[in-house]
C-alpha cells in the first residue's frame, strides 16, 4: 500500500495481524522528498554562500 498514515491506521485497527508492506514507488518518492530534497537545498545554499564570498 502507499504510505498514507490513514491507510496504515485503518489496516492496523481492522487487521491487527496483517503485515504492512509499502510499495517501492511510494518509498522512493518519500525518500526523494525527505532526503534528496534536503541535500539539494543544502548544496544550493552552500554554493550561494560560496558565490557571495567571491
Amino acid at each position: 500500500m502507499d504510505m498514507n498514515a490513514s491507510y496504515n491506521k485503518l489496516v492496523t485497527k481492522h487487521l491487527p495481524k496483517a503485515q504492512i508492506v509499502y510499495d517501492r514507488f511510494h518509498m522512493q518518492s518519500q525518500f526523494g522528498r525527505d532526503v534528496l530534497g534536503v541535500v539539494r537545498l543544502d548544496e544550493a545554499r552552500r554554493l550561494q554562500q560560496q558565490d557571495q564570498g567571491c
